[in-house]
Parts: structure tokens; sequence; C-alpha cells
């Protein structure tokens, strides 16, 4: 697989003003049900903390029914506006990839972004967005079930099949079509995330 480059071209990323992990130019694939479910035991502690990309910092933190949340403050009409999202952690036999939705106006999305992962030393967590062409490419071939609206650079892909039949398409080492490994975004965590502890119950004897 390519190794990550610094910066980023076409990419509208993350202000979570922020909350846009997401669209590449006007372009975008998501699927209307999540990935599986499937974290190795040291992820929850590989992605709490407070991270940062470009200037903008935000907090991940992994709930008990394991979906990983995570939020950051937007500044809007003189006040401090709460911005927060959850995604879905999936381990393939190969790869890593996330599910992402966001809150739009306190409602949540009714789909989800798609984006491949990779932990890297030290502390850096490497995203790649999906390739909308190539996408629409494999649901012309019906390697996928899908709906594709638009061309080119407006390609919008919406994935409509299994989760498990996307997890078999894109998680393939080998495969260097579906994502766009040219345009890595690349966080920083700056501090981790220490669960406070737990108060012993009170003596009643």
């Amino acid at each position: 697989m390519p190794q990550p480059r610094s910066g980023l071209t076409g990419m509208i990323v993350v202000s979570v003003s922020w909350v846009a992990l997401l669209s590449l130019g006007c372009s975008s694939v998501t699927t209307v049900h999540p990935l599986p479910w499937r974290i190795e035991p040291a992820d929850q502690g590989r992605f709490e903390g407070t991270w940062l990309v470009g200037d903008d910092s935000f907090q991940i933190r992994v709930t008990d029914s394991g979906v990983a949340r995570f939020a950051g403050l937007d500044w809007e009409d003189d006040r401090f506006r709460l911005e927060q999202g959850e995604m879905t952690i999936c381990r393939g036999k190969h790869l890593g990839f996330l599910s992402v939705r966001t809150q739009e106006d306190g409602e949540w999305m009714n789909h989800y972004y798609l984006v491949q992962f990779k932990f890297t030393d030290p502390g850096e967590l490497v995203l790649w967005l999906p390739e909308a062409d190539a996408f629409a490419q494999a649901i012309a071939q019906n390697r996928i079930e899908g709906v594709v609206d638009g061309e080119g650079a407006g390609t919008d892909v919406t994935i409509t099949g299994p989760p498990e039949a996307l997890l078999e398409l894109i998680d393939d080492p080998d495969d260097l079509e579906l994502f766009d490994y040219r345009n890595p975004l690349v966080l920083r965590r700056v501090t981790v995330w220490e669960p406070p502890p737990r108060q012993a119950a009170p003596n009643t004897e």
C-alpha cells in the first residue's frame, strides 16, 4: 500500500465545526447500513483522547456498546455550539474501516460515510476517503448493490447492499482503486483520555 503523503487536495474535512470528516470534493460515498462492529482489544485505548486535524481539536470516546462518539465545539452567532457524531469501528481480516455519521440540526443522518483507517506511530491516525468513481464502477459491474447519482466530480454513491458484502469488497489490501491513497487525512492525538477512578461503595456496617 502506498505510504501516506502530507497535504490534502480537494478535501472538505473535519471541521467538526468540524463535523464533515467526509466529503471528497463534490463527490461522496455513503452506505445505508454501517459495517459490522469488529474491534481489536487495544482499539478503545487507541481511539480515545483529544485529536487535532489542522487547527481543529475534538474528543473521541468509546461507549459501553462499542460505538465511538466524537465531539467538538464550533463558534457561531456569538456562541459555542456542540458538534458531534458517532462511528462504528470495523476490523476486516486485512484493513480497518469506520462507518461515520453525524447529527444535522439535532437529528442523526440516515446514512454513514465510509472511511478506511490505520494507526501509525507515534499517536497518529491516518484516514483515507473512498473514490466515488471506483465504487460507481463496482456497482455497474454488480460487485456490490447501490445507487449512483451524477457523474465525474459530482458522483454520489449510496451503497444499499448488506454490510458483510461491502466489507468483503473493500477488505483487499491489493485493491488500490477504491480509496484515495494519494490524499490521506492525518489526525494527531495530543492527549490520552484517562477514565475517572470509580468511587468505592460506602461502608454501611
